[in-house]
């Protein structure tokens, strides 16, 4: 593959017929060639393969405990990454199988191909970001701006990433213990930098309304420990220091922002 080239990976439930058929025709119609991605099915993990690939622990200590579909969303999107580094794909734009691409995303995708290395860690959102920060913009072209967005987001229908990040994002995030759309929890770990495209070019399609996500979670603590026990794990260990350092940043950096800074806000256009 050329080192400028952006390969366009679907991740999709085989058992979703619905959704892939939806992907297929919307990609020809906009002209972007893309390749699908088995989807995992975390509600069809057996014990011994969640034990593996779930850090049910951290993912405690960190936030709280995942639905089996969560975990599955995770471990798809880190497939992805394993497929960009077991074949050296430069770049990828990653995509849910019901996404919407605005006609100019491909190109979009292929300026930030020319403006951020295979070699540099960065993944960007595609999707609408509610509030952006206007210090350290960069412009794209003529229109779309590459930003910091503030404040809560979490979707993972659409991004860019290059292959450094993809790589790192294997050796911090399996086995799995975060959703694979915390960005915010992403920048508090410094797992990888995350950056947001405004105006988006992605959304959602109608079919989105029928979530794959949701259930039960892995496997419930006793109602009556529920609290004391997560209490333990979050902050009576040796977390703790870490824990604090991440809020002082936190707060330090919205002090910053508040002071120094311009929020912005925007539609979504979708």
């Amino acid at each position: 593959m050329k080192d400028g080239a952006v390969k366009c990976l679907v991740i999709n439930l085989t058992s979703s017929s619905a959704r892939r058929e939806y992907m297929t025709r919307h990609l020809a119609e906009i002209g972007v060639p893309f390749e699908f991605v088995a989807a995992v099915d975390g509600r069809s993990l057996s014990a011994s393969e969640l034990e593996k690939n779930y850090d049910r622990h951290r993912a405690l200590r960190c936030r709280n405990d995942l639905t089996l579909p969560e975990v599955g969303a995770s471990l798809s999107h880190l497939k992805c990454y394993r497929r960009m580094v077991d074949e050296n794909i430069p770049r990828a734009l990653i995509l849910e199988d019901d996404a919407k691409l605005k006609p100019e995303t491909l190109t979009v995708t292929d300026e930030l191909s020319r403006q951020y290395p295979a070699d540099r860690e960065m993944l960007i959102l595609l999707t609408h970001v509610p509030r952006y920060l206007r210090r350290g913009m960069k412009a794209v072209d003529g229109v779309h701006s590459v930003v910091k967005f503030y404040g809560n987001t979490a979707c993972a229908h659409g991004y860019f990433i290059t292959n450094a990040a993809a790589r790192r994002m294997l050796r911090q995030l399996w086995p799995v213990w975060l959703v694979a759309d915390h960005w915010n929890e992403f920048l508090s770990h410094r797992i990888v930098p995350v950056r947001a495209l405004v105006p988006c070019v992605i959304g959602l399609s109608e079919i989105s309304r029928d979530s794959t996500i949701g259930g039960k979670r892995a496997e419930s603590l006793p109602s009556n420990r529920k609290t004391v026990r997560r209490f333990c794990r979050r902050y009576l260990n040796l977390q703790l220091p870490a824990y604090l350092f991440r809020r002082a940043r936190f707060l330090l950096g919205r002090l910053r922002v508040w002071v120094f800074d311009e929020i912005i806000t925007q539609p979504c256009d979708f």
